[in-house]
């Protein structure tokens, strides 16, 4: 009787044990540091600092997930300019769209051919800073997410904000440039139950003012067949 006693004790201390190790690990792994909550945003303002950012008129990033050893997508680069986006995927010119004159062009090299598509329907993505989609905040009610405003952060020299969109199995936090609104970084959490099984972070290496005129140039269409 004894004996049994003690295996049920035994039992019961090293669940505690498990217990307390998972939550110190959630803590240690998703720790934020000390951040200054001086002067909390509100989602809306969030939102708004985010719109100005999708149409700040100078900048380039080239998103890389540090914690990640799967390269299958590539690497991308994005140049703007004065409403002007150049896409380079895997330092292959991909897209180059001008939202001054609606005009899109798609570029392809198929059997060693260069084709172009061109489009004159070109249209802004909402909640969308050229492709970084930023809608799980904008929506949060729609996509099913809570808000929670962390702190403001240095972030690679720039005064940023740190914010977290979280639901029941996942959460978001964005790094947010506070002069321009620019996502500077975004980390995805997703959790089993209250346990983290994988984190990735996603550092869009952001440099701002740094494109030039020559960047976003209309490419010469000379070597390529043009798709309507």
């Amino acid at each position: 009787m004894k004996s049994s006693k003690k295996i049920i004790l035994a039992i019961i201390i090293l669940i505690i044990i498990i217990i307390l190790a998972l939550i110190l690990r959630e803590y240690i792994i998703l720790n934020t540091g000390k951040l200054d909550k001086s002067s909390p945003m509100s989602r809306e303002e969030v939102v708004s600092l985010l719109d100005a950012g999708s149409n700040y008129k100078n900048y380039y990033f080239s998103p890389k997930e540090l914690n990640s050893k799967d390269n299958s997508y590539g690497t991308s680069e994005t140049y703007i300019k004065d409403g002007i986006v150049v896409k380079y995927l895997n330092s292959e010119l991909f897209t180059w769209e001008n939202y001054n004159t609606n005009e899109s062009l798609s570029f392809i090299t198929k059997d060693g051919k260069k084709y172009v598509g061109i489009s004159h329907n070109l249209e802004k993505i909402p909640n969308s800073q050229n492709g970084v989609d930023y809608s799980t905040i904008a929506e949060a009610e729609h996509y099913g997410y809570k808000y929670k405003y962390l702190g403001k952060t240095d972030f690679e020299g720039r005064d940023s904000i740190l914010i977290e969109m979280k639901n029941s199995g996942s959460a978001i936090r964005f790094t947010i440039d506070k002069e321009t609104g620019i996502i500077l970084s975004r980390q995805d959490i997703y959790k089993m139950f209250f346990i983290t099984t994988r984190i990735t972070t996603t550092n869009m290496n952001v440099k701002i003012d740094s494109v030039t005129e020559e960047d976003v140039v209309r490419p010469n269409l000379q070597d390529y067949t043009v798709l309507e």
